[in-house]
């Protein structure tokens, strides 16, 4: 396109009678044209950013919700869905749901349509869930019994689009929490299915034991279905509504989704699966890996072998080698959602998880005895496992981590004027930081699971931890860092035996391919921010420092913040505190980071960043140099909730902070690790804290002084997608 060539495309609103009619009655079309989007999105010649929620504190059952979308091929169109899901409509004789659908054009961005959607998106769910009740059953008779769980504007399309793309069945059976809509559904089915025998049932137990085709198409904000073996038949089951399933039942099926990242968000049963398992590895495939591939028969009666081509970066397919984790998994798994022996994982005194702020919090239930009564003296993080995603028995984690020291540090304070100053001093834990504390955890976790590999990207100390720890416990580490990963940090990570990957694209780049590979390879992901682990690990400073001054809080802790778990992991602890009932309030946090890196601190201000603003390579302070902080979100709404600040300091603080520490301290730390201690000027001046104030600065790492020629220091393997990934591992006779 030339800027002579160039036309504003005109504009057009279109009703919601106007789509009707245009869909009506071309139900096989519809499918044919959803699976050709599915090949497009597959073949990566799409685009799907994550949905965007706007949530109410006076409403909290309502949600809208913004879903950008852009699509190439023939159509090669740009736009926007924003759907708004009311629950409360429904007792007031309205929709629940209703949607927007805006078009843009490919060449200029112009906005050409706006269609009402909620046709569209009944349509929309309604062909892809018939598209997957013929894959999926393909290799296997076709089912006569059909069941319906949820019976609103949903299960009618859903039917609607089986029986207008070929289906018949002999048996329909129908539940829903109203009597009245499941009375209604059922008055439709008699009328509309011709010729089959329509039950309402009381509960959803026997629609699915007596059906082979199984539709879930609720409202449910989370899962009622609890018992795997009311699935002991091996249906096939089409979880549109995504939330009604426990995690367990999930785990010991074969799932097959339309879009890993969507599924597995926003406390979607996969999405729980995910937090429970600490991997996707239980995600055979999607439905364009179902399409793509071959369909032989067994012996069993009915399978599905799919390929695990799932999360595809950049277009590069993903290979597997034979017998790696999700080949074994896919041979044995074959059927959506099979009763196979559930693998359960305890994680102790867990009772479920919340959205927060975009992080999932594990929630427990809180009370005072949770935390030990008698005093620490010397102690590991592992006191506190009964705020801890960890099941009964011995630790298996060999190091010992957690049970820092709060130091007095006297002549920092004369220095500083501030007679109540302490530092946590995280530089004593195994490799010098406080990533070991997440790392611990993790590596927990697939001990007892039997997971053999982590993964975890890194500008540098969490992939030392990840790497030693994993040397430590017998686990192999795959990490994965940028370009300007200190040289120094690279050759402790490979002395300590891990497969290092640099990423060129940097940082952010090296998190996704890190995450990818744990997906496709059924690895423990330890990348910061997306396993919740990491938080429940690191929230465990916050029970020390609590203990360490004698069941006491501070007045404000100052936390240096890249990512920024950390500081939202010290928001979760303290807060733990006060549902324990053992204290009335919290600190103020205050985040710092380096001012030629500070994305949370100009949001925080409310201030688009300059450029020089958003150069990580431009400080010495490599630990809090992040571009897109994965927890930003949560950072803020802790700093803001607690009334604390964010604060940015230059180079210079940063380093007179270091010495500083060293001399009036002894305490060696790293720039990164020094910030709490740089920021201490700018907070006093901002009002953020006052010199009479209790004031904890966390020192989170140390300087690092080994040298990195040393002669068993690999360089690392340059990756750009999973194909390097793969040939690389299978080169060393690793998979």
């Amino acid at each position: 396109m030339t800027a002579a060539k160039a036309l504003v495309p005109p504009f057009a609103v279109i009703p919601g009678a106007q789509v009707q009619e245009v869909l009506q009655g071309r139900e096989k079309e519809l499918v044919e044209l959803v699976e050709a989007v599915y090949r497009l999105h597959g073949a990566r010649d799409s685009v799907n950013p994550p949905s965007y929620f706007l949530r109410f504190p006076d409403r909290p059952s309502a949600r809208i919700i913004a879903l950008p979308a852009s699509i190439g091929g023939q159509v090669r169109v740009d736009g926007l869905k924003w759907i708004s899901s009311f629950p409360e409509n429904v007792a007031v004789g309205i929709p629940r749901a209703s949607a927007v659908l805006i078009l843009n054009d490919h060449d200029t961005g112009y906005p050409f349509a706006c269609l009402e959607s909620s046709v569209i998106s009944a349509t929309r769910t309604a062909a892809s869930a018939a598209a997957a009740a013929d894959w999926l059953t393909r290799s296997r008779p076709r089912p006569l019994r059909v069941g319906f769980i949820g019976v609103g504007l949903i299960a009618r399309y859903v039917h609607t689009f089986l029986r207008g793309t070929g289906w018949h069945f002999d048996e329909i059976g129908v539940h829903d929490l109203s009597p009245d809509s499941a009375a209604g559904f059922a008055g439709y089915l008699d009328q509309a299915a011709a010729g089959a025998r329509v039950t309402v049932h009381d509960g959803a137990e026997a629609v699915i034991r007596g059906s082979d085709l199984v539709v879930f198409a609720t409202v449910a904000g989370a899962p009622h279905v609890h018992d795997p073996s009311w699935f002991g038949h091996s249906p096939v089951v089409l979880h549109v509504s995504l939330r009604d399933l426990a995690p367990e039942i999930l785990l010991g099926a074969v799932n097959v989704v339309d879009d890993v990242e969507h599924c597995l968000r926003a406390q979607t049963s996969p999405h729980l699966a995910e937090q429970l398992s600490g991997s996707r590895a239980f995600v055979t495939g999607t439905l364009d890996d179902v399409m793509a591939g071959s369909r032989p028969a067994r012996p069993d009666g009915g399978v599905l072998p799919v390929r695990a081509r799932r999360a595809r970066p950049r277009g590069r397919q993903v290979r597997l080698r034979r017998g790696g984790p999700p080949a074994r998994a896919a041979r044995r798994r074959r059927v959506l959602l099979r009763a196979a022996p559930i693998r359960m994982t305890v994680v102790g005194t867990v009772t479920g998880s919340v959205e927060r702020s975009g992080c999932e919090w594990l929630v427990y239930d809180y009370r005072p005895t949770l935390l030990p009564a008698d005093p620490p003296g010397t102690f590991t993080m592992w006191r506190y496992r009964d705020l801890l995603p960890v099941a009964d028995g011995p630790v298996r984690f060999p190091l010992p981590v957690g049970g820092t020291p709060l130091l007095p540090a006297p002549a920092l304070r004369q220095a500083l004027g501030m007679p109540r100053l302490w530092l946590k001093d995280e530089t004593r834990s195994p490799t010098a930081s406080n990533k070991d504390r997440a790392t611990a955890l993790v590596i927990e976790g697939g001990l007892r699971r039997g997971v053999d590999t982590i993964t975890t990207a890194s500008t540098g100390n969490a992939a030392v931890s990840t790497a030693n720890g994993a040397a430590a416990a017998g686990l192999r580490a795959v990490i994965f860092v940028s370009p300007d990963c200190r040289p120094e940090k690279l050759a402790m990570m490979t002395r300590a035996g891990a497969r290092v990957f640099q990423v060129p694209e940097g940082y952010a780049a090296a998190v996704d391919l890190s995450r990818t590979a744990a997906a496709a390879f059924g690895w423990l992901d330890r990348n910061t921010g997306v396993n919740p682990v990491t938080l429940e690990a690191k929230k465990t400073v916050a029970f020390e420092v609590w203990e360490q001054l004698g069941r006491a809080l501070p007045d404000a802790m100052v936390v240096p913040v890249g990512d920024g778990p950390t500081l939202a992991a010290l928001d979760k602890g303290f807060d733990e505190l006060v549902r324990s009932r053992l204290t009335d309030h919290v600190p103020r946090l205050i985040g710092v980071q380096a001012a030629a890196c500070q994305p949370l601190v100009r949001a925080w201000l409310g201030i688009p960043p300059e450029p020089r603003e958003l150069h990580p390579a431009g400080t010495v302070a490599d630990g809090i140099a992040v571009l897109r902080p994965a927890t930003g979100e949560a950072v803020l709404e802790a700093v803001h909730r607690s009334g604390g600040g964010m604060v940015a300091v230059p180079d210079d603080a940063l380093l007179r902070a270091v010495g500083t520490l060293a001399a009036r301290a002894g305490v060696l730390a790293e720039p990164a690790g020094a910030a709490a201690l740089a920021a201490v000027g700018p907070a006093l001046d901002q009002g953020l804290l006052q010199p009479s104030d209790t004031v904890v600065l966390l020192v989170t790492g140390r300087g690092v002084g080994t040298p990195a020629d040393t002669p068993d220091s690999a360089p690392p393997v340059v990756a750009r997608g999973l194909d390097d990934v793969d040939r690389a591992l299978a080169g060393a006779g690793g998979g």
